[in-house]
């Protein structure tokens, strides 16, 4: 069994079907489950909060 040519033919496989899924779904998922959108809120909330202190570093 030749292990070369089955590591090329799955690292060829793995990066055509990242390539299809990125050609197909340009646009980021959002998050539909609640967890999901209390992150992206509290995501949010830090990155205002950092952009505030910044500003008044200034």
């Amino acid at each position: 069994m030749c292990m070369n040519g089955f590591c090329k033919g799955l690292l060829l496989g793995i990066g055509l079907g990242v390539a299809a899924e990125w050609l197909l779904m340009p646009h980021p998922r959002t998050r539909h489950t609640s967890v999901g959108k209390a992150m992206e809120k509290m995501g949010n909330a830090v990155d205002s909060a950092l952009e505030n202190i910044s500003d008044r570093m200034h």
